[in-house]
């Protein structure tokens, strides 16, 4: 049975704001060789705004060409509430040559928002009367572990290490959605069958990370006292659990007078019978997804000169990401998995040359890659947190390859003023973009899509 709430709309002033944050700070020095260090903050902050925007929505051409008049226009009142609490704490410990440091922090986000839209949507230009009621808290709590040793081995050498558990879900218990409809402008609007529709969502999404990394730096003295060596490994593994659940309800009464009025007036929460139910969300809806990154990279600095210095790496990447969904086949919900996986050898090389004190000049290039979220690889829907739009994930995403190349000069004035000029240029295969969706619905949709190629050039 449905549980009793008030969706109607109503006239609230904007709460009022606030923030306050205490830090507290402290080292210790046990033995004159022991020292302990403690740094922990904590801060809460409430705002809350109204906005009011107008949203236009223009119909592009199969030639590229845009319409010079809005195919639809909305105006969106939006008065949201974030309240946002969390801290952080430091410990730190250094005998002599080892040093280690745990570091905890935890946030949680709290979101409050209420939406009313009213224009023309979808393709037959619907005028159409929506309200949104949003309720969504997210929370991050992470635990960090680091530390290195510095020893001496033939050469002086750093050791450093690191461990990282992360947890973030996101618990969205019960928004609310519905529209009323104006089918003649001399008439009011109303609730009423088969456009007008009030939609319950109910979604969870839990992600847990692990990461590892180790590396090693060797000064290797081959052209001057500040050439180094240095190589490292890098393990990832994430999970994430997505859930969502959609019901929704539609209105058998054909009184115009009721159906003009209050919606909790229309949807009563007594037998039901009234009201058609319907579960609106799919199979697909469910998933669960899991991302295994590993990463070696060796990296060496040598200094032909004392004004030429030079760098040169190289990382090599093995990724894994595998998505499990559900689809309807044959009448029978079967698992339907997809996985994108690759390996990829990156290079780099960097030059910086300072001319005197004051100037110096820096060339550097680099190869790197950027690859689909769960969100983005997924092939489920959600609502835009800001716009009025659905956005749905696309499961035939590939990873995008870049390449990097950029030039930049360096004047330092004096010892905290510095003067910068810089030119970069970027070349993508593959590039993720978003993309506009065909829909039937009064919401726009958008999704991604790779691309052939892009490049990207300028200067700062």
């Amino acid at each position: 049975m449905l549980q009793k709430r008030d969706v109607n709309t109503h006239t609230t002033s904007v709460p009022y704001g606030g923030e306050v944050q205490v830090e507290y700070g402290k080292e210790y020095t046990i033995a004159d060789e022991h020292k302990l260090s403690v740094l922990a903050t904590y801060g809460y902050k409430g705002e809350s705004s109204l906005r009011t925007y107008t949203s236009y929505d223009y119909l592009v051409s199969r030639d590229g060409l845009l319409s010079p008049e809005p195919d639809n226009v909305s105006t969106n009142d939006l008065l949201r509430t974030t309240i946002q609490h969390g801290g952080i704490v430091n410990l730190g410990y250094r005998f002599r040559n080892v040093d280690l440091q745990y570091t905890k922090l935890y946030v949680l986000n709290t979101l409050d928002q209420t939406r009313d839209v009213n224009g023309t949507f979808g393709e037959n230009n619907s005028k159409e009367h929506q309200y949104y009621f949003e309720w969504q808290e997210r929370e991050l709590n992470i635990d960090q572990l680091s530390g290195g040793i510095d020893y001496r081995l033939g050469v002086d050498n750093r050791f450093d290490f690191g461990a990282e558990y992360a947890r973030a879900s996101e618990y969205v218990p019960n928004d609310v959605y519905y529209n009323y409809k104006q089918y003649f402008s001399t008439q009011p609007y109303v609730f009423a069958r088969p456009d007008s529709m009030l939609t319950y969502s109910y979604r969870t999404t839990d992600d847990a990370l692990y990461n590892i990394y180790l590396k090693n730096r060797a000064m290797v003295p081959m052209l001057s006292e500040d050439d180094y060596l240095e190589a490292g490994y890098v393990t990832e593994h994430k999970e994430r659990e997505g859930r969502r659940v959609d019901l929704q309800m539609q209105s058998r009464i054909n009184d115009d007078a009721v159906s003009a009025g209050p919606i909790n007036g229309i949807i009563n929460y007594g037998d039901g019978s009234d009201l058609d139910f319907s579960l609106t969300s799919l199979p697909r809806d469910q998933y669960n997804a899991e991302l295994d990154r590993n990463a070696y990279y060796v990296k060496g600095l040598v200094k032909p000169t004392d004004a030429l210095e030079v760098t040169l790496g190289a990382r090599y990447v093995d990724l894994r990401q595998k998505v499990e969904q559900y689809k309807v086949q044959s009448n029978v919900v079967v698992l339907d998995p997809n996985t994108l996986t690759f390996n990829k050898l990156l290079p780099s090389i960097g030059m910086t040359y300072r001319m005197d004190k004051s100037n110096q000049f820096r060339l550097a290039y680099s190869e790197t890659f950027v690859y689909p979220d769960f969100r983005e690889f997924v092939n489920a829907e959600f609502i835009h947190p800001i716009y009025l739009a659905k956005v749905s994930g696309n499961p035939d995403l590939i990873e995008t390859d870049i390449q990097n190349l950029d030039a930049r000069y360096e004047y330092y004035m004096n010892e905290t003023d510095v003067l910068t000029a810089a030119v970069f240029y970027k070349h993508m295969d593959n590039p993720i973009e978003d993309t506009r969706a065909f829909t039937t619905g009064t919401l726009p949709r958008f999704s991604f899509d790779n691309s052939k190629a892009a490049d990207l050039a300028g200067f700062e």
